[in-house]
């Protein structure tokens, strides 16, 4: 059995302007839901370049965690 998975990402920081100015909870959740459900991945993998304060990461984590 072969895993189907997606990068998510939750905004990098190159030449000082984040690729994701909007960062909301609830669009995260929609977004791991298109993943799991019309994309059908069984796995993501979650990278950013936002602080670790900013909670992105941990977000996209819990996120995906209930699916």
């Amino acid at each position: 059995m072969r895993g189907r998975g997606i990068n998510y990402d939750t905004g990098f920081l190159p030449g000082g302007h984040t690729s994701r100015e909007s960062f909301d909870p609830e669009t995260v959740r929609e977004e791991m839901r298109v993943v799991a459900g019309e994309l059908n991945c069984t796995a993501v993998r979650i990278t950013g370049g936002a602080p670790p304060e900013t909670g992105r990461t941990s977000t996209g984590a819990r996120s995906t965690s209930s699916r």
